[in-house]
């Protein structure tokens, strides 16, 4: 979902806002292994992995 936002937004290798960029890719990547850790956890209590 954000992927598409962020390549319509990407600025040049040395475009003078690539910094801030660089620090939004870094957060939204960091969130999405944190959300993708939390929800196998979360599977983990539910019992979804049935073994």
């Amino acid at each position: 979902m954000f992927q598409p936002l962020m390549a319509l937004i990407r600025p040049a290798p040395d475009g003078e806002y690539r910094f801030l960029f660089n620090w939004a890719h870094f957060l939204v990547g960091t969130s999405a292994h944190i959300l993708a850790g939390q929800g196998l956890n979360w599977s983990r209590k539910v019992n979804m992995w049935r073994s």
